[in-house]
């Protein structure tokens, strides 16, 4: 909004909110807020349609998970994190993201503890039958691939 102040006037908006007033408005709401409003989102611009395919193409049925580490400061998340050799302690959160590779939109996404295996995030992956998975060697574990390969997931 900042970068639009000179532009918001014409909206009838004088003044542009401050940081910490949007702050304070997400401090209320609950975390599944957040969660609802994006799947609204996305069932609204990504829309299941039927399909008349009889083979759907490789593109299709493509789905791409990956975490990545968001590192905070330490007064924010005082117990998150591995205790390095110097003792300070780094605070931060593992995002796990499950991305359909033809909308290149996130279809899932799981925040957890920055410590935490890869591997928490893989009983939550929910795939369709004959959906074709890429991940990285930190996934790797031998329990969901038997459960994949039943439901015919490659």
């Amino acid at each position: 909004m900042m970068a639009c102040a000179t532009k918001l006037n014409h909206l009838g908006i004088k003044d542009y909110p401050h940081k910490s007033t949007f702050a304070d408005a997400n401090i209320r709401r609950k975390e599944m807020f957040f969660a609802d409003l994006y799947y609204k989102l996305y069932e609204l611009y990504f829309p299941v349609l039927p399909d008349s395919r009889k083979k759907k193409s490789i593109e299709d049925r493509l789905f791409i998970f990956d975490s990545t580490t968001i590192e905070l400061f330490s007064e924010i998340f005082k117990g998150v994190g591995l205790k390095p050799v110097n003792g300070k302690r780094k605070g931060g959160i593992k995002a796990h993201v499950l991305m359909k590779y033809e909308e290149n939109v996130p279809q899932f996404v799981y925040l957890g503890h920055a410590k935490e295996n890869d591997l928490v995030f893989m009983p939550m992956v929910n795939l369709p039958e004959g959906s074709i998975v890429t991940f990285d060697r930190a996934y790797f574990s031998w329990k969901p691939l038997r459960e994949w390969n039943q439901k015919k997931i490659t």
